[in-house]
């Protein structure tokens, strides 16, 4: 486009622009159908969630009670940094008995630096 001017040369841009442009597709009955039915999917999912949650807040959590007496009398920023976790206040979540996400990987790292042994298990009901 050597000998044209800026004004020619915008033009000819907006002119093929406008003839790649593709035109808009039209959405098949069977795709809206489908994404009603997904839709009903994840609803019954949530729903399954939510009495998932609510069972698991109703467990004890032996995880706080051992992480307690691993700890014992030294504080809990001491024991994050003998067990290698970054922040004191993770032991103090560990501890709560409402915290429900500790990480195997957590528990591994308390495992080793206090000399045990990790173990997790599935136990039948009573």
């Amino acid at each position: 486009m050597v000998g044209l001017t800026r004004k020619s040369r915008k033009n000819k841009t907006k002119a093929t622009k406008k003839k790649s442009a593709a035109p808009a597709k039209k959405k098949s009955a069977k795709k809206v159908a489908g994404k009603k039915k997904s839709a009903k999917k994840k609803a019954a999912r949530k729903g399954s969630t939510k009495k998932l949650d609510s069972i698991i807040a109703e467990l004890p959590n032996p995880v706080a009670r051992a992480v307690k007496k691993l700890r014992g009398d030294e504080s809990q920023r001491d024991f994050a940094v003998r067990v290698g976790l970054k922040h004191g206040p993770a032991i103090g979540r560990m501890e709560m008995q409402e915290y429900k996400r500790t990480t195997i990987e957590s528990l591994m790292k308390i495992a080793v630096a206090t000399d045990h042994e990790l173990v997790i298990r599935f136990k039948p009901k009573k």
